[in-house]
């Protein structure tokens, strides 16, 4: 094998683990954060805490939910942590996300920024019945 051979194979393998490196950087990350059923009681809610702290990444939650039991309808909130402080008080808020009372949904939300957030599972406005959700819901983070 010839000395620019050699140059020329050992140069592929450089520029190949590059890219590889490139490519893994600019992968995006996603994580489940709330994946299975659950039942929200009547008149009450639950919450799914989502925490946001890479400063270099942009983020957004993503994903399904469907709601059986009575009328089969649910709202969906997402929720910055002054909101979430607003609405555990009972007080109107700003949300990032509101489903209005839906038999099931779509979420696509960008976040801001770093922060806490939460997802809400609201049934407040059921007097009897309770609900059982199903959602798939993700956050995906990018570069």
């Amino acid at each position: 094998m010839t000395k620019f051979k050699k140059k020329l194979i050992s140069c592929l393998i450089l520029i190949s683990m590059l890219l590889i490196i490139l490519a893994s950087s600019v992968y995006a990350d996603v994580k489940s954060i709330a994946n299975g059923q659950f039942v929200v009681e009547a008149r009450s809610y639950i919450y799914v805490p989502v925490t946001f702290n890479y400063p270099t990444q942009s983020a957004k939650i993503i994903g399904t939910f469907r709601a059986a039991g009575g009328k089969d309808d649910i709202k969906v909130l997402v929720l910055d942590q002054n909101a979430m402080n607003l609405f555990a008080s009972g007080n109107a808020v700003f949300t990032l996300y509101n489903s209005g009372k839906v038999g099931s949904g779509n979420i696509e939300v960008n976040l801001p920024g770093n922060g806490n957030y939460f997802i809400v599972f609201s049934n407040q406005f059921s007097l009897l019945t309770k609900k059982t959700v199903q959602a798939e819901i993700y956050l995906h983070t990018e570069p």
